[in-house]
């Protein structure tokens, strides 16, 4: 220790610049004190007398530079007291997950006993999947494809009608899937599935065309002890009452636009925006969510909705003091409805949404975020990680890299350069995702087999 003495608790990166300034050039590296300061601590504007070549890496230097000496200060220029103190205040407020014991989970089914012809088995992995649901009340299946991800569902949906969790789950699917769907459920040419005999209704909506709409009274709740199912397209004509609580749709649309410092006149263009593409009193959709009382959401190959957050926005109107530049796909409007009404279904019943995908997310931190506000949004607020930028101050380290344009430039481009506090990242991850490969679960996979195909010489003929 150097002997550096925090008085308070909001003073730590005050006692970093002071630290830094203390340092010599060589300590420093390939940036000096002012610009990390300045350029990455305080994230000043360019000044007029840099180009942008230059600039670019003044920013890139102060970053990195900042980021290994933070650690430097953290680990050898603190008093060990006040080291202690910031161990205690992260892992209480970051680290504090506790493995979860899915074995310990009693699970109680009312399904079929026969499936398709045969006796319905529950294997180990979707047993796993519904005491996963149980213990975190909405979350992601991330089950290899075989493993049994609408298997999973369907069951976890019947156990959640007959314990009351829920009394209307809808279930979005691709149109592709719609009709397996139904056979998984109720069976086909007399053979039973899932749910038949269970006393459970199935309310086919399809894509909520014309002939299905003239069908259906959309001002009254659907029936309970029913599952509604809807693909993509009918989930996109399903919105919201001009009557549905407006305080937590305003929330909901700072989330998004990541909204700090905004004058009322943008903020409500904001949230006219996000009431178009959600739907709220919309000529686009054909019925609201609320009215109907949905009160569980099942959405198959959930990846499809992940483009939610495209950037980490500035904290202020000057974009260029932006900390954090990497970008994303643009935001789909069908990503950013499923954000609302994940939520909304959450808010309002504390728990009940369960997406089914093999393939969360790449590596794309904006991925990674995106997904888990689907399913665990306030479970990272009450981790003290309010918005996207808390995430990324949190687990992302950035830098810049030269590559190659599509019109053969040479340019700078920001890429995560690695991720911070891993093992609280994968502990947030696993608190919210099951993962389960088909090795894992034990699935039976063709085994593939080289053959060599015997050529005709000149010899042998």
């Amino acid at each position: 220790s150097t002997g550096v003495i925090l008085e308070s608790e909001s003073i730590l990166q005050n006692a970093f610049k002071d630290y830094l300034r203390t340092l010599s050039d060589e300590q420093l590296g390939k940036s000096n004190s002012r610009y990390i300061t300045n350029y990455y601590l305080n994230g000043e504007n360019k000044p007029r007398n840099i180009d942008k070549v230059e600039w670019r890496t003044i920013q890139k230097n102060s970053r990195d530079e900042g980021e290994r000496l933070f650690k430097i200060f953290l680990h050898k220029a603190l008093e060990h007291k006040d080291q202690l103190k910031i161990d205690a205040h992260y892992n209480t407020n970051y680290n504090a997950v506790a493995p979860l014991n899915h074995s310990k989970v009693p699970i109680g089914l009312e399904v079929s006993k026969t499936f398709h012809g045969h006796n319905l088995e529950v294997r180990p992995a979707q047993r796993e999947g519904i005491a996963f649901m149980e213990l975190v009340g909405s979350g992601i299946i991330a089950y290899d494809v075989g493993v049994g991800k609408t298997i999973t569902a369907i069951i976890e949906l019947a156990a959640a009608l007959k314990n009351g969790k829920c009394k209307r789950p809808l279930v979005c699917v691709p149109n592709p899937t719609y009709k397996n769907w139904i056979k998984e459920m109720f069976g086909f040419d007399g053979k039973a599935g899932i749910l038949t005999g269970t006393g459970i209704k199935l309310n086919e909506w399809y894509n909520l065309g014309v002939e299905i709409e003239d069908s259906i009274n959309f001002e009254e709740a659907v029936s309970e002890k029913s599952i509604t199912l809807v693909t993509y397209e009918g989930f996109q004509k399903l919105g919201f009452s001009p009557e549905q609580n407006q305080k937590q749709f305003n929330e909901l649309s700072a989330i998004l636009s990541q909204s700090v410092e905004k004058s009322d006149r943008d903020r409500e263009k904001d949230y006219e925006k996000y009431r178009e593409t959600i739907g709220v009193g919309q000529k686009g959709t054909i019925a609201d969510f609320d009215t109907l009382k949905f009160d569980y959401l099942v959405v198959d190959e959930a990846h499809n909705f992940k483009n939610i957050f495209a950037e980490v926005k500035s904290d202020d109107k000057d974009d260029t003091k932006k900390r954090f530049h990497i970008r994303g796909g643009q935001p789909s409007s069908r990503g950013i409805k499923a954000f609302f009404i994940c939520n909304y279904i959450q808010r309002t019943y504390g728990r009940n949404v369960m997406l089914l995908t093999a393939t969360p997310f790449t590596n794309s931190p904006l991925e990674i975020y995106s997904m888990l506000s689907l399913v665990a949004y306030d479970y990272m607020k009450n981790g003290n990680i309010f918005n996207i930028k808390d995430f990324f101050e949190q687990y992302i380290l950035e830098t810049s890299e030269y590559v190659v344009g599509t019109n053969g430039e040479i340019k700078q481009k920001d890429v995560v350069k690695s991720f911070n506090n891993r093992i609280s990242l994968q502990k947030l991850i696993n608190s919210h995702i099951n993962f389960k490969t088909g090795e894992e679960a034990n699935i039976p996979r063709p085994v593939s087999y080289t053959h060599l195909r015997a050529h005709e010489t000149e010899a042998d003929l």
